[in-house]
């Protein structure tokens, strides 16, 4: 599943000011223009004087000494853009957004017009999933049809913060809810409410391995007064009441519960079949673990170019360095596409304009084999890779307006 246009979270500071300040669990963190719960204790940003040149802290980096891995043997694949890159066969197409057949308008027909597409997925019968976060609805592409399911809510057949889409059998689909904490079930052949299953945590993503289902969302520990002491998890095996039967580690621990946070955050690709395994890509650490079922590790391909504002640590204050903070980048998007690739998918966000602070979105996505991470091509494009399922592989671009392109892969 990719979600991920689906916005991740992080932290942030810019020019010395606080990006955010937690007041407790339930405090909001927007970062990547998402808002979630935040379950750490952040203190005041520092400014230009904290640089690395002459801070008394120390720069952050996912594989400092100074962060603890809980991860030691799995073997590495090393991920790196270059301009010459592209892809060649039948992935070419992935690279070009065909304007002339896209779906999407941008005034009318209302069915056409679209808000902001998260996710998607597609079944082996053809019903192609595209969830819109802005209206809360499900768009359903059959053959030449367009319908709906789903609107913004909390009652049944509603949805509070639609982050992810997964195919659960040929006709039907769970969309995941965040904020409502549950995944809701609609179906292709009919209208209305097919069912919900709780979630017992705010779930940024959900696959399901061998009937399993995992989530991807914060799991803390805290004392008897209700101080969160550390993050303990961010993936999760959930039964079908509802609850964690198993948890994986966070791969790397700090001391700083922003960074811990930080660099947990994960979204999810899932091989549903028996024997499947599980892909999780750590959004800020720019890093995809394969996973076997019981959470061994089997291997893991690094992003060893993202560009991040670096972090200075010193106690529980976070500031940004200058030198790196008009880019910042993560992995957006984690889609399997056919059987054996895997698209990871970078989103680079440039800020041009320090008054307006406005942004500029590219992508880079990479291909990588299933089985053991390495490199099948690359591309940059400003458009995303939202999801894929029985051959096709679902495309969207937001600018002029929303639109998605549909892209067949054939041998």
């Amino acid at each position: 599943m990719t979600h991920s246009s689906r916005r991740i979270r992080g932290v942030q500071c810019y020019l010395g000011a606080p990006f955010l300040l937690a007041e407790s669990i339930a405090a909001k963190l927007n970062v990547f223009n998402l808002s979630v719960p935040l379950i750490v204790l952040v203190g005041a940003c520092g400014g230009d004087s904290r640089s690395p040149a002459n801070s008394p802290g120390q720069v952050i980096h996912p594989i400092a000494d100074s962060l603890e891995s809980s991860i030691t043997k799995a073997p590495v694949v090393q991920l790196q853009y270059a301009s010459k890159d592209s892809l060649q066969g039948i992935y070419a197409a992935l690279q070009h957004f065909v304007a002339d057949s896209a779906i999407g308008e941008h005034n009318e027909p209302a069915h056409l017009v679209f808000g902001s597409i998260v996710d998607a997925t597609a079944t082996i019968t053809g019903a192609v999933g595209i969830l819109d976060s802005q209206y809360g609805r499900l768009r359903l592409v059959n053959g030449g049809s367009v319908t709906s399911r789903g609107s913004l809510g909390d009652g049944p057949g509603e949805l509070v913060e639609p982050v992810g889409v997964l195919s659960v059998t040929p006709d039907t689909f769970a969309v995941v809810d965040a904020e409502g904490r549950r995944l809701q079930f609609f179906t292709a052949s009919n209208d209305g409410d097919a069912g919900r299953r709780t979630v017992p945590l705010v779930a940024f993503d959900a696959c399901f391995v061998n009937g399993n289902l995992f989530v991807a969302g914060p799991r803390t520990q805290q004392d008897s007064a209700g101080a969160v002491l550390h993050t303990k998890a961010f993936v999760h095996q959930v039964d079908d009441a509802g609850r964690i039967t198993r948890s994986i580690s966070v791969p790397y621990r700090s001391a700083n519960l922003t960074l811990a946070y930080t660099y947990g955050v994960a979204k999810l690709a899932c091989d549903s079949r028996e024997g499947g395994h599980l892909w999780v890509a750590y959004s800020a650490l720019g890093e995809v673990h394969a996973l076997q079922p019981d959470g061994s590790v089997l291997w893991i391909a690094r992003v060893n170019d993202l560009k991040f504002p670096s972090q200075i640590e010193s106690g529980n204050v976070i500031g940004s360095d200058p030198a790196h903070a008009l880019i910042r980048e993560h992995i957006a998007n984690i889609t399997l596409i056919s059987d054996t690739v895997l698209a990871i998918q970078v989103q680079s966000r440039t800020r041009p304009d320090l008054a307006t602070r406005t942004w500029i979105n590219s992508f880079r996505t990479y291909l990588i084999h299933t089985r053991d991470g390495r490199s099948l091509g690359a591309f940059s494009a400003d458009h995303q890779i939202v999801g894929a399922g029985g051959g096709k592989v679902v495309l969207y671009r937001e600018d002029p307006y929303p639109q998605i392109q549909i892209v067949y892969l054939r041998r």
